[in-house]
């Protein structure tokens, strides 16, 4: 199981929304590449970058960041925002390294058969509230069950993101008969994300086994220590 530390990027800053929420954030104050360099030095395989200005259409985005993080790390690097047409999916591909994948939610919705030829960079975005499908930045909830969402990309996609859209940032814990449904409903990866906000938390899903594992708000809130969970990890 790899642990992901989380970057979520927000007005050239590290930042956290609750539930996904503009008018939530809490920025932090280290700079983006720094700790992307200190995840990297620290031994994480994969980071976890997210472009908040693109997800939530504020009208900027972070590229240039995600460009001097690609740059500085030798970590792979998934990286996902705003990803909504075939054409933004391939230049931020042109930007990553051949093994870094992007994360996409909306543009799945319309089909990725386009993409078939770079489907082994693809993880297609699961956000998922009481069991349907939220979209456009979590803002719209869909009539698209979870499951089914899921079956449809079986074959066409390198696995999944799943997040509990209910706990994301809320830092009570996460809800593991979900998480471990999703991750049995699938032979392809899942990566779980929301609501991680604890040791135990981490030390549960290890056994539910998902890929991977995104912990973002707990590090920031010095709930969890990421040298700790590097250790744990290695």
């Amino acid at each position: 199981m790899y642990i992901l530390p989380a970057i979520d990027l927000l007005s050239g800053k590290v930042a956290r929304l609750t539930q996904g929420k503009l008018g939530s954030e809490k920025f932090y104050s280290a700079h983006p590449v720094e700790i992307a360099k200190m995840s990297d030095a620290l031994g994480f395989e994969i980071l976890h970058i997210i472009d908040l200005d693109a997800t939530l259409g504020t009208g900027k985005d972070n590229i240039e960041i995600l460009k001097e993080i690609r740059k500085t790390v030798n970590a792979k690097i998934y990286f996902g925002g705003g990803i909504r047409s075939y054409e933004k999916a391939r230049e931020i591909l042109k930007i990553l390294n051949p093994d870094d994948k992007i994360y996409i939610g909306t543009l799945a919705l319309k089909g990725i058969a386009q993409l078939s030829d770079i489907k082994e960079n693809i993880i297609v975005a699961i956000d998922s509230k009481d069991g349907k499908i939220a979209v456009k930045g979590w803002k719209t909830l869909t009539d698209y069950d979870t499951f089914k969402f899921m079956e449809n990309f079986s074959n066409k996609c390198f696995g999944f993101l799943f997040t509990d859209i209910g706990v994301e940032g809320m830092l009570k814990g996460i809800n593991f008969k979900n998480v471990e449904k999703v991750v049995k409903a699938s032979q392809l990866p899942v990566i779980v994300s929301g609501g991680i906000s604890s040791y135990e938390d981490v030390k549960i899903l290890s056994k539910i086994s998902p890929y991977g594992v995104v912990i973002g708000k707990a590090i920031y809130e010095n709930k969890i220590d990421i040298e700790v969970v590097a250790k744990m990890f290695k």
